[in-house]
């Protein structure tokens, strides 16, 4: 091996070190070793990102020292990080990557969830790396207590996309966007058609404009299913029409989806016409499609 190799070699040996020194929590010195791998090869491609990806770590330690608080702001903060460009989406990805490795070393509690107000299921961690385990244990969740919970509904989707159980995930997406959109990790969402949609969509919607869209329009353009006829009965028609925008379009999603769980028999004539007077453009097409 000659000096210049031996010296590439040991540059990426100290970028591994710098990576266990963050799951070990040690921000400092998983900055102080990657710098050193710098001095090594100066041409070290992806030394800045390491470096902004250790600064974020750290400061976020800092803001909560607690090991759960930490994983938690982290993930929850992640999705705002990248948008205002503090952050690369792959960085995002490699952050996630540590956050799985530190909750397995140092999260102790049998919880299903990392947090004490329940916002973060360390199933979601799981799901790239135990897409089984993450699974099964989203699965207990979503059919248990938390029926009701659309982010969790939605992550169980992850789950199934990665194990490519499609119709499975494209259910649970179905489920967690018409109960409640705006709770749904679209940041982080394994669907690619729901993903392209999303981003279209606010090209003309506000954020969560753009979620409350995306169960309607998922489905005129054939990436999500209605639910099964059994669960019509989830979505009677609320006796008046919100007056905020988002509203109206969740109430317009449910009366889409009233609307299909009853159409082996009839049409639904009063859903439609809540529809129609939602948003005759959208009932529009909506008739196009069936």
């Amino acid at each position: 091996m000659n000096e210049q190799t031996s010296l590439f070699s040991e540059a990426e040996s100290l970028i591994g070190d710098a990576e266990q020194a963050a799951v070990d929590l040690d921000f400092h010195l998983a900055e102080r070793t990657m710098r050193r791998a710098g001095e090594i090869d100066p041409y070290l491609s992806n030394l800045q990102s390491y470096l902004r990806i250790f600064r974020y770590l750290k400061s976020e330690r800092k803001r909560n020292p607690g090991t759960p608080d930490f994983i938690t702001a982290v993930w929850h903060g992640l999705p705002k990080s990248v948008a205002a460009h503090a952050l690369t989406a792959a960085e995002s990805r490699i952050i996630e990557g540590y956050l799985d490795r530190i909750a397995e070393k140092n999260l102790a509690s049998k919880s299903p969830f990392v947090d004490r107000g329940k916002t973060l299921a360390r199933a979601c961690l799981f799901i790239h790396r135990l897409p089984e385990r993450a699974h099964r244990e989203l699965l207990d969740l979503v059919c248990g207590r938390y029926a009701g919970r659309s982010d969790l509904w939605a992550y169980y989707g992850d789950a199934c996309r990665v194990l490519n159980r499609t119709a499975e995930a494209d259910a649970a997406y179905c489920r967690a966007l018409l109960n409640d959109p705006l709770a749904v990790d679209l940041f982080r969402i394994r669907s690619e058609g729901l993903r392209r949609l999303f981003a279209r969509l606010l090209q003309d919607h506000s954020g969560q404009e753009a979620a409350a869209l995306l169960f309607i329009h998922g489905w005129l353009e054939g990436l999500l299913p209605c639910p099964k006829k059994a669960d019509a009965a989830d979505y009677a028609i609320p006796r008046k029409i919100p007056e905020n925008r988002v509203g109206e379009l969740l109430q317009f999603a449910s009366c889409l989806a009233l609307d299909q769980t009853g159409k082996s028999k009839k049409n639904h004539v009063e859903a439609r016409q809540r529809m129609m007077e939602i948003d005759p453009d959208l009932f529009r097409l909506y008739l196009a499609r069936v």
